[in-house]
């Protein structure tokens, strides 16, 4: 081998092998940084059925336009401190609207939290808090707000003018009853407790109006459920087609107001008694979508006996 082709072969060489370290490098960098964003830990906030509270009268109309602030106390601190997913941009950690706090990703440590929301605006503040332990990767958390005590008028008894209307859904001429149940938040439990049980209420050109007076100040839930029968058998058990779930916030002397249109019912399936001697099938789990003595087979009809 003569020098000159020597010396090309080892600067080839040593050219392939810069080239290799590079490459390596570079995807490792690629790597570290796929890895870093995808084991970061963050929070995404919601706020449970912001469209769904019936507030008074007087007060804003919607949450979805209120300035919101979340607090946090972490493993080991003894204070609630603010968190921000842009502490140079947003030192005060207030986001304006609902939109732009469910928007943001908050950077977060490990273990157990404390979380507190606070929405404000012309005077009306609403909060929640709630304990979550915190792990690897996007924790989410969801916040349903309620009124301040302090800013409900308890010398008087308020009311609740509620409206859910599912006269345009396609399949409402289903719905056979209704039933209402409302709920009142309890700060020693920090849970919702049964006021009013369940109860069948009338309705009439598909719509639900439920107006109970003489409540308490304080905050409450009410489910309306819409229920239907399969007309095709002789089957009277009940088919739940949608749970509507309305939050309330009723001070004294004041009328809290909420008017709903569902577009859209849970479909109505046809459902059956199913005979397992005349079918020979050993047990209705067999079937897929089949459940206990029914079955809820509409994409096998076949399998249906009449």
């Amino acid at each position: 081998m003569s020098k000159k082709i020597f010396i090309r072969y080892i600067l080839s060489t040593v050219f392939l092998m810069t080239l290799t370290v590079a490459f390596l490098g570079c995807n490792n960098i690629f790597s570290n940084s796929f890895k870093e964003e995808n084991t970061r830990t963050y929070l995404k906030v919601g706020v449970s059925s912001a469209s769904r509270t019936a507030i008074p009268e007087f007060s804003v109309s919607s949450i979805n336009d209120f300035n919101f602030t979340l607090t946090g106390k972490g493993p080991g601190a003894s204070d609630f401190a603010v968190l921000t997913d842009d502490p140079t941009g947003n030192p005060t950690g207030e986001y304006e609207g609902l939109a732009s706090l469910t928007g943001a990703a908050f950077p977060i440590d490990l273990g157990e939290w404390t979380f507190k929301l606070t929405a404000t605006k012309e005077g009306t503040v609403l909060s929640d808090e709630i304990s979550k332990e915190i792990t690897s990767g996007q924790n989410s958390i969801n916040f349903n707000l309620k009124w301040e005590d302090t800013n409900l008028d308890t010398t008087q008894k308020g009311s609740l003018s509620f409206t859910l209307n599912f006269s345009t859904a396609p399949n409402s001429s289903s719905v056979t009853y209704v039933t209402t149940e409302l709920l009142k938040y309890s700060s020693s439990t920090r849970d919702y407790e049964t006021l009013k049980p369940e109860v069948s209420i009338g309705f009439s050109d598909g719509k639900v109006i439920y107006a109970p007076s003489d409540l308490d100040a304080g905050n409450y839930k009410l489910l309306v459920r819409l229920y239907g029968n399969d007309s095709n058998t002789n089957n009277a058990d009940p088919i739940l087609l949608l749970t509507w779930t309305e939050f309330a916030i009723i001070t004294g002397g004041q009328e809290s107001i909420g008017n709903r249109t569902v577009f859209t019912l849970n479909e109505l399936y046809t459902i059956n008694w199913y005979n397992l001697e005349l079918s020979g099938v050993s047990s209705p789990d067999t079937l897929p979508g089949c459940y206990s003595r029914y079955i809820l087979c509409p994409s096998i009809p076949t399998l249906i006996i009449l």
